[in-house]
């Protein structure tokens, strides 16, 4: 069962996709320019998945021995 905080994240970011969709579906700019520009949002993803989320995870945190 879902929690209502990961509901909540889930329809806002869904909110977000179709309203960033929509708004570069309605533009009149040049192809190859559009279809950079609506990677940008992944390519921003994925880097604060890399950068930010996994460094403060308590599984990526390495113990160093001692000797």
């Amino acid at each position: 069962m879902l929690k209502p905080k990961k509901i909540a994240s889930i329809v806002l970011f869904a909110t977000l996709g179709a309203g960033y969709f929509s708004t570069f579906s309605n533009l009149e700019i040049n192809f190859f320019a559009r279809n950079y520009l609506i990677l940008v949002p992944v390519q921003l993803g994925v880097l604060i998945y890399l950068f930010g989320w996994r460094r403060t995870s308590t599984n990526a945190v390495v113990e160093t021995e001692e000797n």
